[in-house]
């Protein structure tokens, strides 16, 4: 099966359609979510890091990680978020990665790529530094499932992933120590849902399974609140930094365009932010909640802007000319 074929959120060089904005791919087979394999042989290789990274890198605020089309598939680069400048790759592969995100501390990246073991392809989740040395698959034994979205606790010590099992995508944790992963738990079977993220609170907010309702849940999975409804799908949710404030991509038609909308968690309103005839996606606020970067082909390929949370003062960043998309700001 070609790496490509089952992107989590597959990047396309034109535009976003809304399958592979809202939905998971099947799995390939079922899995049981403690269930590892053993090392194998024919385990394909991490990522290579590429040759233009800068060993002992100090991570700083304001930048931002992001996928950039080259190679036959999406790369992992990093880059000012106010400049476009400073450029530097993590990855140099000929699969895609993509769904990059950041650790609290601003020190380590995730991403979704693909791994094969015994000539099963599945996307797991990889790590690096900042700089893009030390990268590693998040856990050392594959599992017969497919992991994407990763999502960093405050405290780095564990992630919460979306996980696809039998054509059933679930709401999952990893913890980073012992490589355990699980289905986090409804009382009557796994907990139904997609794309997560944590909060700078320590809370977890994710997708529903209709696609139409966005979740807020305690780290435990308790306590699980519905924090808006949309009349048709929505996806990629993004709390601001203080908690008030919630962006998200939601379909305004049957051709597959997104606009981003913004949810004033406080007052209940709802505003359109970003909207173009080309579909905006992958909201993500900078780390003092006064801007929004996102991806859009308004230009006629995807590239990635920032706007201020009312959507005004709309800037390109993206240098390079080629499909950027994804974009993760720092913390």
């Amino acid at each position: 099966m070609s790496p490509h074929a089952a992107g989590l959120i597959r990047l396309r060089p034109q535009t976003y359609r809304l399958a592979a904005i809202i939905a998971l791919p099947l799995a390939l087979t079922a899995c049981d979510a403690e269930q590892s394999l053993a090392p194998d042989a024919q385990e394909s290789a991490p990522p290579s890091v590429a040759a233009d990274v800068t060993p002992g890198f100090a991570t700083t605020p304001q930048r931002f990680v992001y996928a950039i089309y080259r190679n036959g598939g999406y790369d992992i680069s990093r880059m000012d978020a106010t400049t476009g400048q400073n450029v530097v790759s993590l990855t140099n592969t000929q699969v895609s990665e993509s769904e990059p995100a950041w650790s609290f501390d601003n020190k380590r990246v995730a991403f979704t790529s693909y791994r094969t073991v015994a000539g099963q392809t599945r996307r797991d989740i990889y790590i690096t530094n900042a700089d893009g040395t030390n990268g590693h698959w998040a856990r050392s034994q594959a599992c017969s499932c497919d992991l994407g979205h990763p999502s960093w606790s405050p405290d780095g010590s564990r992630m919460v992933v979306a996980m696809s099992l039998n054509g059933v995508d679930y709401i999952a944790y990893l913890i980073l120590g012992t490589g355990q992963l699980g289905a986090f738990s409804t009382g009557f079977g796994g907990l139904p849902g997609t794309q997560p993220s944590y909060t700078k609170s320590g809370l977890i907010v994710y997708v529903g399974p209709t696609h139409k309702t966005v979740f807020r849940m305690s780290g435990t999975a308790t306590n699980i609140k519905a924090l808006y409804t949309a009349a048709t799908p929505l996806a990629q949710p993004a709390v601001s930094p203080d908690g008030s404030k919630l962006a998200f991509v939601q379909a305004v038609n049957e051709f597959g365009n997104t606009d981003i909308f913004l949810r004033n968690l406080t007052t209940g309103t709802t505003t359109k932010i970003a909207g173009s005839p080309t579909s905006d996606a992958f909201p993500t606020w900078s780390p003092d909640g006064s801007r929004i970067a996102f991806s859009s082909a308004r230009s006629g390929v995807s590239q990635i802007y920032t706007m201020t949370p009312t959507g005004g003062s709309v800037t390109k960043i993206s240098k390079s000319g080629k499909p950027e998309g994804g974009p993760a700001w720092s913390h």
